[in-house]
């Protein structure tokens, strides 16, 4: 984990920002780093910046949500990566992506690791993406064809889902159990990126697992 300061370079018409990132420095799929933004465009709390396309020499592209006064030019006090992100298993070919609820931007890093290794994705989404920047081998289907892929046809998922939804997480994997591997990655707040132990992103359910630190991205059967 490193604390450095780093520059807004671009930011799109979908609301992604490009941030200067050396690679080393780069969260992978599922991480995240705290952000907080110098001078003016300073708020009160620090935004979490997950990436949103595998990073290259050009920066690294984070997903939507920071705040509209984050322009180019702003210098952010970056700390991370942090985090535990997505774990696929070695060799995986084919990955179902489920995405309930929010844009799948923080799935693309993962989407585009299997497609570029030859691989094959499946995007299961509610409401299906409109007017997004998907890769054109990606199929996107419905939440309801996704318990057969877990099934038959997937090496592992990845789903990323609002922390309110995590109820509804049974009914879209079906039954009996998947097949297959997966992990969630659970969409909440992280003011404090595991530094305070403030609880605003704990999981329901027993014990205290917090998404800043012991996340976000858990184990499926850990979220039930």
């Amino acid at each position: 984990m490193h604390i450095w300061q780093s520059v807004i370079l671009e930011r799109d018409l979908y609301g992604r920002i490009r941030i200067a990132c050396p690679p080393q420095r780069a969260p992978a799929s599922g991480q995240y780093l705290l952000a907080q933004a110098a001078g003016a465009a300073a708020g009160l709390l620090a935004a979490a910046l997950f990436p949103a396309e595998q990073p290259d020499s050009s920066g690294l592209w984070c997903a939507p949500h920071t705040p509209s006064t984050w322009l180019p030019g702003i210098r952010l006090h970056l700390r991370g990566p942090l985090g535990r992100g997505f774990h696929p298993p070695p060799g995986m070919r084919r990955l179902a992506a489920l995405s309930l609820d929010v844009p799948p931007w923080r799935l693309l890093p993962l989407i585009q690791r299997v497609l570029h290794s030859g691989g094959e994705a499946a995007l299961f989404a509610a409401p299906p993406p409109r007017a997004f920047p998907l890769p054109a081998a990606l199929e996107v289907l419905p939440p309801t064809a996704l318990p057969e892929a877990l099934q038959t046809w997937c090496d592992y998922w990845a789903a990323d889902l609002p922390l309110e939804r995590l109820p509804d997480l049974p009914e879209h994997l079906g039954a009996p159990r998947p097949a297959a591997e997966g992990e969630v990655l659970t969409a909440t707040p992280m003011p404090c990126g595991g530094l305070a132990a403030c609880g605003v992103c704990a999981l329901p359910g027993g014990g205290l697992r917090l998404a800043c630190k012991d996340g976000p991205v858990f184990p499926w059967r850990a979220t039930l």
